[in-house]
């Protein structure tokens, strides 16, 4: 949490960067669980610019974020106006109004010793920071839910559920029908840090729903099994399972390994091959960061992520793994990619960033009914795409940031369509502005 990314600030070598850190936190530095209360407010706003060789195009953002810290408890919420939202064909907001906006965060959090519990709405990312988590990640829009969290030394133990949204679905046995079903998910997740080297996650996810169904009890113990609740109780739902170890042998070195399971096929009955007739559905991402390993003032990121078809789908559609259409889990499954990032922050006020991703997209929409059929991977028309992209980012100050960005980009078979080969630059500039006040009494 923010107390322990504090804590560690004093350890950054770099003054210009703690410098910077240490303001931009200042305003979560009181305690929830102090006597003391304060008051943080922080106002920004910016211009996103990107450049083509076909057209331009500017987009303006503001973004108003309060937190109020009582005595152990915190309100907080966070709006944002930003014209981008009209080019998502999945807002699901209005955009004939003059601006897009939505509140991305507003929630209730409480703590009473080794309790923490909250109500409202906001993203969840189980995994990295700087990538999407399998299980639950910050892709989709941020969604309601009330959620409980235990955590001691070496243990730490998160539960939350939520009703999602009304969908209109489909069933396998009748695809062309279209159905009205209620939308729901639970998930809980164990984190047991072995030693101060290594920390190993287990997490399970449940969504269920219908036409008129209600919360399943057995699905809102906190400390049951959904598999079992599936599989013994007969209760209709689709269950995933993640597994993600956290390794630092050393201060320079990282090691991050997520595994997702939505089903792996069992050859469990003699002279039966299942294994043969249906596809496993699972997802796994490699990742190794090295800091100071070229240059003093360089990390370097390795990454390998590949996600199989019909991952996060289901033969019942208000079973797969979406909300408001977008995944909440991996963006998209059929699919593969490796990364290599390089950045330089030897030279503050400015970040250097050299990037290059190869991926590769298969045609499946995650939206689509599950049939349990073997596909090449990737199904379909395969997009392919090789980018190459050069950054600079220049932070003066905490109220000021401004980054550039040059993005050669070459696609084969662009958004799955045969024959539809893209390649150009693209500049990205964006400008943000910021002002704060924090009031403690």
């Amino acid at each position: 949490g923010i107390d322990k990314i504090v804590e560690t600030l004093p350890g950054i070598r770099n003054g210009r960067w703690r410098d910077l850190l240490e303001g931009e936190f200042s305003r979560f530095r009181f305690r929830s669980d102090s006597l003391d209360s304060g008051l943080s407010f922080k106002l920004i706003g910016g211009e996103k610019l990107s450049l083509t060789r076909k057209n331009s195009r500017g987009r303006y953002f503001v973004s108003g974020e309060a937190y109020w810290s009582l005595p152990s408890l915190v309100i907080a919420n966070r709006t944002i106006v930003d014209e981008s939202f009209s080019d998502d064909p999945l807002y699901a907001g209005t955009t004939r109004k003059w601006t897009t906006a939505r509140i991305e965060d507003a929630y209730v959090l409480g703590e009473f010793r080794s309790l923490k519990y909250s109500f409202g709405r906001l993203s969840r990312n189980w995994g990295l920071p700087s990538q999407f988590g399998f299980l639950l990640s910050n892709h989709s829009f941020s969604y309601d839910h009330l959620s409980v969290e235990l955590h001691t030394r070496h243990f730490n133990y998160s539960f939350f559920t939520s009703r999602l949204d009304n969908v209109i679905a489909r069933v396998q046995d009748a695809p062309d029908t279209s159905i009205a079903a209620n939308k729901y998910i639970t998930a809980h997740r164990l984190d047991v840090a072995i030693g101060e080297k290594l920390q190993i996650g287990i997490s399970e996810s449940v969504i269920y729903g219908g036409p008129n169904r209600n919360f399943e009890f057995a699905y809102l113990n906190p400390v049951g099994f959904y598999f079992e609740s599936q599989l013994n109780l007969d209760l209709e739902a689709n269950g995933f399972w993640s597994i993600d170890a956290f390794y630092k042998p050393t201060n320079r070195a990282t090691f991050y390994g997520q595994f997702l399971f939505d089903d792996i096929i069992i050859n469990d009955e003699p002279d039966k091959d299942f294994r043969s007739q249906f596809p496993d559905r699972v997802g796994y991402s490699v990742n190794s960061m090295f800091a100071d390993l070229l240059a003093s003032g360089t990390l370097l990121d390795l990454n390998y992520t590949r996600v199989s078809n019909w991952t996060y789908q289901s033969a019942r559609t208000w079973e797969n793994y979406l909300y408001k259409g977008k995944s909440l889990g991996f963006p998209f499954n059929g699919f593969e990619s490796f990364r290599f990032s390089l950045s330089h922050f030897g030279v503050p006020p400015f970040i250097f960033g050299l990037n290059y991703q190869f991926s590769r997209k298969g045609e499946q929409n995650l939206d689509d009914v599950f049939f349990p059929i073997q596909r090449k991977f990737p199904a379909g028309v395969v997009e392919k795409s090789h980018s190459i992209e050069l950054s600079c980012f220049y932070i003066p100050k905490k109220e000021l940031y401004l980054d550039a960005r040059l993005r050669w980009q070459g696609i084969e078979n662009d958004q799955n369509i045969d024959g539809k080969d893209l390649t150009g630059f693209s500049l990205f500039l964006n400008l943000f502005a910021s002002i704060d006040w924090i009031w403690q009494y």
